[in-house]
């Protein structure tokens, strides 16, 4: 008799562990989800800034929110940089 208490406490630990490897499986898919959401939320929302900018609506942060969306990932080096040209151009008139 004691075999099958060993038996059960065995097939317990194992049914137990199992649900516990797939729930946190599952959280950290859903993590991994929001993440993935947020950066692109975060792209999307450096673009705009820059086609802002581009299309003459300046604010005093411009620079520093492009200087970070480029630090963060969000934005490439050379998205950044046609962004300040064409504020350059605009204010010199061309």
């Amino acid at each position: 008799m004691s075999g099958l208490k060993a038996l059960i406490a065995v097939t317990c630990v194992v049914i137990i562990g199992g649900v516990g490897y797939f729930i946190v499986s599952d959280m950290n898919a859903k993590k991994a989800s929001e993440a993935r959401e947020a950066r692109e939320q975060r792209a999307q929302d450096c673009e705009e800034r820059a086609q802002a900018m581009e299309a003459g609506n300046q604010s005093g942060d411009d620079l520093l929110v492009l200087i970070d969306c480029t630090n963060n990932g969000a934005m490439t080096q050379d998205r950044m940089n046609r962004a300040i040209t064409a504020v350059g151009r605009r204010i010199n008139g061309g």
